[in-house]
């Protein structure tokens, strides 16, 4: 009863039991007494299971306090906006009689491959592009409406200093 209401909270609060040995050993049974949840175990650097006192072994848990960040690394976004469409098909349609040849000796997967890259070349000539860092966080809750009320407190806050400064600096 009480075991399954254990499993019960655990599962709602989708929380993790970290510590896998045993913390009780006897000659007949292992058991694993002391329990660590967490509902990020990415956060548990170390977990160990320590000489105790008499039969009861004792757990060692080392953690942090604070998710570490991943960088996500900065990645290029084509501007098809700006992109030369008619350039882009105008090459597509001079190579189409070569890539036409080569198709009929190759494998579906070597035919894939020459168009993607031909494709790609064409992409990177004709569509200007921009790296774009993964590093902002977006927050879903901050909204255009939000973001612009942020913009006014900070302006507010900024000619307040300024104010004051000039106040300190009158005679």
């Amino acid at each position: 009863m009480q075991a399954s209401q254990l499993l019960d909270i655990t599962k709602d609060a989708f929380l993790d039991q970290v510590v896998s040995a045993p913390t009780r050993i006897t000659e007949n049974t292992r058991n694993i007494l002391d329990l660590f949840f967490t509902n990020n175990t990415t956060l548990v650097n170390k977990c160990e299971v320590i000489p105790g006192i008499s039969d009861h072994e004792a757990v060692f848990i080392e953690s942090s306090l604070r998710p570490m960040r991943v960088k996500v690394p900065a990645r290029k976004v084509f501007k098809y906006r700006k992109a030369n469409f008619g350039v882009i098909s105008d090459e597509l349609a001079s190579h189409y009689n070569t890539f036409k040849e080569s198709a009929r000796e190759s494998n579906v997967n070597e035919i894939w491959k020459t168009f993607e890259t031909k494709l790609k070349q064409l992409m990177e000539k004709h569509i200007p592009s921009k790296m774009l860092s993964g590093n902002k966080i977006n927050k879903p809750w901050i909204n255009k409406d939000l973001k612009s009320h942020i913009r006014r407190r900070n302006k507010l806050y900024a000619k307040g200093v300024t104010q004051s400064r000039r106040q300190d600096q009158i005679p």
